[in-house]
């Protein structure tokens, strides 16, 4: 059965925020992504602006403009604006709907607004898509591993064997997780976290 959001923001919540009744406003100095509340950051809400204005999504509040602005928005941020941004810009932007088990759909989305909003210039080219895609490609299936998540990805996934393709993705996004720290250990601060969210 095809997901929905009402399903999926729980995940998120739990994930992104956990037991915190304050939406998590965190500023961690090892987080590239800035002040972050309800898992939404500054860092984020930068790279995804562009593509809001690009592609008219629309929202019910004002987009903020400049780093004061957006500091000010993620300091007052309510739950239904963080829902509304995670809604809009990812879950209703790429269709994940389209796929039709939940917890597939759910699992690419987790780790779409975990790796961050893909490259704008990319028209939608993102990492958890080319980790999907990898996963797609060791089950076995044609898939083109460039990021892009098109109606052919979507057919793709759609004929595995749910369970099957999401261990492998699971796979993939644990060993990408071990990479970034092996990049760069000062991000081992995280690895238990994501590890957890990647089982």
């Amino acid at each position: 059965m095809a997901g929905n959001f009402q399903e999926m923001w729980p995940i998120i919540k739990a994930h992104e925020v956990g037991p915190t009744k304050n939406g998590g406003l965190v500023d961690n100095p090892a987080d590239p992504g800035g002040l972050t509340k309800w898992g939404v950051s500054i860092l984020f809400l930068e790279k995804i602006w562009p593509l809001v204005k690009a592609f008219n999504v629309e929202l019910s509040f004002p987009v903020p403009e400049t780093k004061d602005a957006l500091r000010l928005f993620i300091v007052g941020m309510t739950e239904e604006q963080a829902k509304e941004i995670y809604l809009k810009c990812w879950w209703d932007f790429f269709k994940f709907e389209r796929i039709n088990e939940a917890k597939v759909a759910y699992k690419i989305c987790d780790i779409a607004i975990n790796m961050g909003p893909p490259n704008t210039k990319g028209a939608g080219r993102g990492k958890a898509f080319e980790l999907a895609q990898q996963a797609l490609a060791k089950l076995g299936k044609n898939a083109l591993v460039n990021g892009l998540f098109t109606p052919y990805d979507v057919d793709l996934i759609n004929e595995c064997d749910a369970d099957e393709l999401l261990r492998q993705i699971c796979r993939e996004q644990a060993q990408r997780y071990n990479d970034i720290v092996a990049k760069n250990p000062s991000q081992s601060v995280f690895l238990k976290g994501w590890l957890i969210r990647a089982a």
